[in-house]
């Protein structure tokens, strides 16, 4: 596991100097098994105010213990990881913790895993391959209670439901 370490990382939730980690901010969990996709997210975040990483996780089986400790509001999770699936994980998760918020983050998308992930109360399902500048409002977006969902995914999450 690659947990952001609390006690030296500004990223935990408490103010900094500079005026980040103020209270109210969205703790953000970034789940992904490739370390280039996990640093850029979290140098993506970390250049955004209202928007804190509190964890990183490499595999699905880590996500339920670590949104334990760290409380996260929202969860950005990748389909495809080594012993537990994104999907497995937030089944997982979202049965210990219902009232987190969670966008799946991949780089392809199925109608499968397109309607697993709205069964199973993920509140989005975005590409990889879509622009990184738009995270941080899609993240703003499923944190106050709205969705997320590429296109694609809404295309393919309703087929065949005419």
């Amino acid at each position: 596991m690659t947990s952001i370490d609390p006690t030296n990382n500004p990223r935990n939730g408490s103010p900094r100097p500079d005026g980040r980690g103020r209270p109210g901010a969205i703790k953000l969990l970034i789940a992904d098994d490739h370390p280039a996709v996990r640093e850029a997210l979290v140098e993506l975040f970390d250049t955004i105010d209202d928007i804190h990483v509190v964890g990183t996780c490499v595999d699905g089986s880590e996500v339920t213990p670590t949104a334990e400790r760290t409380e996260p509001d929202v969860v950005l999770m990748d389909l495809q990881m080594p012993k537990m699936s994104g999907l497995e994980a937030t089944r997982e998760l979202l049965s210990a913790r219902p009232q987190v918020r969670v966008v799946v983050l991949s780089g392809q998308v199925t109608p499968a895993s397109a309607k697993e992930a709205m069964v199973l109360g993920a509140a989005g399902f975005l590409l990889k391959e879509e622009d990184p500048g738009d995270l941080p409002q899609r993240i703003r977006t499923v944190a106050a209670g709205g969705t997320a969902w590429s296109e694609a995914a809404t295309e393919l999450r309703t087929a065949g439901r005419a």
